[in-house]
């Protein structure tokens, strides 16, 4: 994004070594309030381009000012050299640049996996309010899953600290850093490798590598009918 409100996408030309300008699009609002971020809705998807902006509103029926709103958009790759802006959501409350005593107001976006499903969710920090918002498939939309107030914070680390399969989330407040963690089940993963032998007797063994946070392991044993035992 440039400071005047335009998106350019360039790609990269292997043969000419230089990257080549194939899309822009001139954005509607304030040009200094753009956060973005990049994320995928589905793991098996091209990542997405998401972006938030303020823009001015006014009353139609007396064309008066009436304030402003942030504007989350979506910008996906249609074809090729071609991509399409989705507008997703609105939120009230504008509040951009800084005061008099020389505070800056602190906005922000960022796309991660906090719950472990398919999919990255939007950590969206507009001052003084944080939200994650999930997508929802069946609805085509992204719909809020946590609030938090009081935030002062234009970004969020997000990290596995304590190790438990669900990424934490670290965000400022008015009175420090704090980490948050959704109450989800922790995803295990598969066994790093699995080897099996059949010895002299007819007995089997089986060895496969240990999965953090697993409290047991369950085998399957493939009749000749095509079922699993």
């Amino acid at each position: 994004f440039t400071t005047r409100g335009y998106l350019l996408i360039y790609e990269f030309d292997r043969i000419a070594d230089l990257f080549r300008l194939e899309y822009s699009l001139k954005t509607e609002g304030d040009p200094l309030s753009i956060s973005n971020c990049i994320g995928k809705l589905k793991s098996n998807q091209n990542y997405s381009l998401f972006f938030v902006q303020s823009k001015d509103f006014e009353d139609k029926a007396y064309r008066e000012h009436k304030g402003s709103l942030w504007k989350l958009f979506r910008v996906e790759a249609s074809s090729k050299d071609t991509y399409s802006v989705t507008y997703l959501k609105s939120f009230f409350g504008v509040r951009t640049g800084s005061i008099p005593q020389g505070i800056f107001y602190r906005n922000g976006l960022v796309a991660e996996n906090i719950d472990n499903d398919d999919g990255d969710e939007l950590l969206v920090s507009l001052f003084p309010n944080f939200y994650a918002l999930k997508f929802d498939t069946n609805e085509d939309s992204f719909s809020p899953i946590l609030w938090i107030p009081f935030v002062y914070s234009n970004s969020a680390v997000v990290y596995d600290f304590n190790g438990n399969g669900i990424n934490e989330f670290g965000i400022s407040n008015w009175d420090g850093l704090h980490f948050y963690e959704l109450n989800v089940k922790a995803k295990l993963l598969t066994p790093s490798f699995l080897d099996g032998w059949l010895d002299s007797t007819g007995k089997v063994s089986l060895n496969w590598g240990k999965v953090e946070n697993a409290d047991k392991y369950e085998i399957f044993e493939l009749s000749q009918n095509g079922n699993l035992n």
